[in-house]
């Protein structure tokens, strides 16, 4: 074979191979036009992996409370709470679980503790009328120091060193001193009061039978102290006093007349200072008996040898509340 032979032999392979890289390129690019195009996926995720289940244990926060709260954060994944043992149970991805973490760490965190001391103070009934004007005006007669239009407690130090004074002199009483810590938005109870014993008589056919009752009086003081941002106590105050006003002759027994009053209201103090109440007035109609023996005990007849007199007694009832916000300590 010549050289002009395989030269040209040369030229048709390279045409040749020209074409088929051609058709192929179009092929090529056919494909892919008519290929969707998927997503690159991430390096962190596994398309292969389902979610997981994840058990955290609650500490501090009310478990029944929490749920309610990550629900409407995260509606699209299964959660349950377990309040005995105090285990939330989700079922997540990896990533989801970790915002759930999260959100768990910031609201499970120990409540602050709050000190309140409350004084319960004897006066007489003249005592309010001197400083009514530093008051406000609450329901069923009660007072406090606490300016509802300026949202802001009336200082009350002079007087309250006035009370003191009186407790020395014997011109007031210090009926009780209870002292309570109580965690943050948690209510705290004070009652302070006597039982007052009393003889319920039932006349049947043939016989007169008796009991002995008693009745609760007293005041009742509900406070539920919750810090604000500001490091001021929003404190909500129910407060309740129930004295026996007189009592009735009917029949062969006497019974108590009670008056109930109660008074709701809420108010912001600064840490330590001192709230106080007022206008817990019991003005009582004192009925002195006098009878003869054995005859004035007689049923139905009795009275007849009986005597009374009435002796009104005014008195007011002080309560001072001091809030005292104790410094963070970890639960152990």
């Amino acid at each position: 074979m010549d050289k002009k032979k395989v030269f040209i032999l040369i030229v048709a392979c390279k045409l040749c191979l020209s074409v088929e890289v051609c058709q192929a390129q179009a092929i090529m690019k056919y494909a892919n036009r008519s290929r969707p195009v998927l997503p690159p996926i991430a390096k962190h995720e596994n398309p292969f992996v389902g979610p997981s289940l994840y058990i955290t244990k609650i500490t501090y926060a009310d478990p029944k409370a929490l749920i309610e709260t990550m629900r409407p954060l995260f509606p699209q994944i299964p959660m349950s709470i377990d309040a005995r043992t105090r285990s939330l149970t989700v079922l997540a991805d990896s990533a989801t679980y970790k915002k759930i973490s999260k959100v768990i760490e910031t609201i499970d965190i120990p409540s602050k503790q709050i000190h309140i001391e409350v004084k319960v103070i004897e006066v007489g009934g003249q005592f309010a009328q001197n400083y009514q004007s530093l008051f406000s005006d609450l329901t069923s007669g009660f007072k406090v120091n606490f300016d509802f239009a300026k949202n802001q407690l009336i200082p009350l130090s002079s007087i309250e060193g006035t009370l003191m004074a009186m407790i020395k002199k014997g011109d007031a009483k210090m009926l009780s001193k209870p002292t309570i810590s109580t965690l943050d938005n948690s209510k705290a109870s004070f009652k302070v009061g006597d039982q007052i014993p009393y003889l319920s008589t039932k006349i049947h056919e043939t016989f007169v039978s008796y009991d002995y009752l008693t009745l609760d009086t007293g005041i009742t003081l509900d406070l539920t102290p919750k810090i604000t941002t500001e490091n001021q106590v929003q404190l909500d105050i129910l407060a309740q006093v129930a004295t026996v006003k007189l009592w009735k002759d009917l029949g062969p027994s006497e019974y108590p007349v009670v008056s109930n009053r109660k008074t709701e209201t809420r108010v912001y103090l600064k840490n330590e200072q001192t709230l106080m109440i007022m206008g817990l007035l019991d003005e009582q109609n004192k009925e002195n008996t006098s009878k003869i023996p054995i005859l004035g005990d007689i049923p139905w007849i009795g009275g007849i040898f009986r005597s009374k007199s009435e002796e009104k007694v005014m008195t007011d009832v002080v309560v001072l509340v001091r809030v005292d916000i104790q410094k963070e300590k970890a639960l152990e």
